[in-house]
């Protein structure tokens, strides 16, 4: 008797979708040009509001604050710096966990010379980069689903997705879409290996992966899922199709290797635990990944009022209703994907795999601060597979109740639209952002502290003070003091102004910032030698510290110390050459130090980094005048 081979659940083919059904029919009156303008429209519209959006969170950090990224000399060091490298020569203590991001550093740089400190500039490109990676998924889902309208279902869906707001709206969360812009293309390049057999699109897959590898760390779950397409999701004999997989994976393992191996030489390890979380056993951050990855289901589902903090926190145990419930929730969820495997398509489980692959990597919670253990812009790659999904859904009904899938289709993009044109207006402001967050976490000191800094920032100065009060009732802090210091400080409180930075010092003596604002307090008095001695200290927490070595070289000019003054300028331009105030400020000091060769082509470099013109008349006037004295 003749055997037949059997197959595995996921291997069974789905009935093919007769040429006379409602999406043939609407597919061929939708041609791939009409598909990619409505999809490219639609996004773009969606976004357009996003471009009123000001520099905020890390932005202001990264952009604003990013001395580096002046330089295109800092190219060459892409590869061999950490994304956050920069933030060593500001001794900011709070620092995220330490990317090897090379393409995003490349960009920074790109994109500061063409735009500068113009926001639109920035999210235009964001928009671009989001709707080019839109584009590229219409075309991933027409090899998957082989249906025009459906792909364009699918590629509409993720082009308005409101989870994608952090990585558009937000400048510095362009990683996602420029990972993805390589990632997609990998895939679909190689899905045409895979059914046209010519090597040539496998060594373009493998391209794009390292590409996208160097963009984020996210894409090195790529050959994951395509371990999971090959092993899982194609007939054959298992042992056949491991081995044949691993063979395939192979340049895939090359380039993941070469990626971890730069990694660990720029960062010295591969990964890292939080320094908030250090006293927080591994085992209750592990409990804490359910929680997370329900979480994110539920923002595919629902995206909806999203924000950038939402009250999280690690588990406290085995009671904790976070773990609980999660769990038996992804219990019967599972339970549920077992009983009706042999009814779900393929397709439907490469749509699967597309959301939970991509999330593997976000689940080790142990490099997150527990406030962002849960962040939307990690849902960039897995709203793929969530709209293939609904895109399936939509065939599924369409061909019992043509009426009820259409209605519900629109309703669907019409909500998407909506919400994610107000989510947008979320990240249009540091006030706006930090207003949302605090709907979520009300009682955490760092969302009342980065509202207070918002309102700094805009001047808001009574607002900022009311805030940063709330956050020190919270948790007092040093960096609170800090801060409230500057607040008195632009009201006019000067007596406040010093209690608050003693303050901070008494809790912190290694608080630069503190060390720093005080001395240009003590400056503005006219106590030079008080302020000296603050200078000095914040120099021996961070030689490198920008302000603290500017800060101190104009102490010495104002006590006559001009050989010093200049040894000061000199270091700065060591490490930053287009820094135009201190090498004003050094040709200022050469021209008292009668070195008026030096201090003129000083002058005239200064000038040269110097883009505001108005300033760059200001330098010649001032410099003329010290000349006459």
């Amino acid at each position: 008797m003749k055997k037949t081979k059997s197959k595995s659940p996921t291997e069974k083919q789905p009935k093919p979708v007769r040429a006379d059904t409602e999406t043939s029919q609407f597919g061929e009156m939708l041609t791939d040009g009409r598909a990619l303008f409505l999809i490219a429209a639609a996004t773009i519209l969606v976004y357009a509001n996003s471009l009123r959006g000001e520099f905020v969170f890390d932005d202001l950090k990264q952009i604003v604050g990013n001395l580096q990224i002046h330089s295109w000399g800092n190219i060459a060091h892409a590869f061999t710096s950490a994304v956050w490298d920069f933030q060593r020569d500001t001794s900011t203590l709070d620092l995220p966990p330490p990317y090897y991001r090379p393409f995003f550093t490349i960009y920074l740089i790109v994109g500061y010379h063409w735009f500068g400190l113009w926001p639109a500039g920035w999210h235009l490109v964001s928009i671009a980069a989001h709707t080019g990676a839109t584009v590229m998924v219409y075309y991933l889902a027409k090899r998957l689903l082989k249906d025009r309208l459906l792909a364009a279902i699918t590629a509409l869906l993720f082009g308005i997705h409101s989870a994608h707001a952090e990585s558009v709206a937000w400048i510095s969360g362009i990683p996602d879409p420029m990972m993805a812009l390589f990632f997609i293309p990998s895939l679909i390049w190689y899905d045409r290996f895979r059914t046209e057999g010519k090597n040539k699109f496998l060594w373009l897959s493998v391209a794009a992966f390292a590409v996208a590898v160097f963009c984020k760390e996210t894409a090195l779950c790529l050959p994951v899922f395509i371990a999971f397409w090959e092993v899982c999701l194609k007939e054959g004999k298992f042992a056949e199709r491991v081995k044949r997989t691993a063979l395939i994976l192979m340049p895939y393992a090359v380039v993941s290797v070469g990626y971890l191996a730069a990694r660990i030489a720029v960062l010295g390890r591969i990964g890292w635990k939080h320094p908030a979380s250090e006293m927080i056993p591994d085992y209750l951050i592990w409990m804490t990944a359910p929680f997370s990855l329900v979480t994110y289901i539920r923002h595919l589902a629902v995206p909806y009022s999203l924000s950038i903090v939402y009250g999280t926190s690690f588990v406290k145990g085995l009671s904790d209703p976070r773990f609980v419930w999660p769990v038996v929730f992804l219990i019967a969820l599972a339970i549920l994907l077992w009983v009706v495997r042999r009814k779900i398509s393929r397709e439907a489980w490469l749509g699967i795999g597309l959301i939970v692959i991509p999330l593997l990597p976000v689940l080790n919670l142990k490099v997150f601060h527990e406030e962002y253990v849960v962040q939307d812009r990690y849902l960039y790659l897995p709203s793929i597979g969530s709209c293939l999904l609904l895109a399936l859904g939509f065939r599924w009904l369409l061909q019992r109740r043509k009426e009820l899938a259409t209605a519900l289709l629109v309703i669907v993009v019409v909500l998407l639209g909506y919400s994610t044109i107000a989510q947008n207006r979320v990240w249009q402001s540091s006030a706006a952002l930090w207003r949302q967050a605090i709907t979520y976490a009300p009682t955490f000191w760092s969302t009342h502290y980065n509202l207070g800094l918002a309102h700094m920032n805009s001047k808001q100065y009574p607002a900022a003070e009311d805030e940063l009060n709330r956050a020190l009732k919270i948790k007092p802090l040093p960096v609170i003091y800090n801060n409230l210091a500057m607040t008195y400080l632009a009201e006019g409180r000067n007596e406040l102004v010093e209690d608050n930075l003693k303050k901070a010092l008494a809790m912190d003596p290694t608080f630069l910032d503190a060390h720093n604002n005080l001395g240009t307090l003590l400056y503005g008095r006219g106590d030079y030698q008080g302020s000296r001695n603050q200078f000095i200290a914040a120099l021996r927490i961070d030689p490198a510290s920008p302000a603290a070595r500017f800060n101190f070289g104009l102490n010495e000019e104002a006590l006559g110390n001009y050989p010093s003054a200049a040894a000061q300028y000199e270091y700065m331009l060591k490490r930053n050459p287009e820094d135009s105030e201190a090498r004003f400020h050094l040709a200022l000091t050469y021209a008292r130090m009668n070195r008026k060769d030096e201090a003129q082509a000083a002058l005239q470099t200064a000038m040269q980094y110097e883009p505001n013109p108005d300033r760059r008349a200001e330098m010649k006037s001032e410099f003329e005048k010290s000349n006459q004295r």
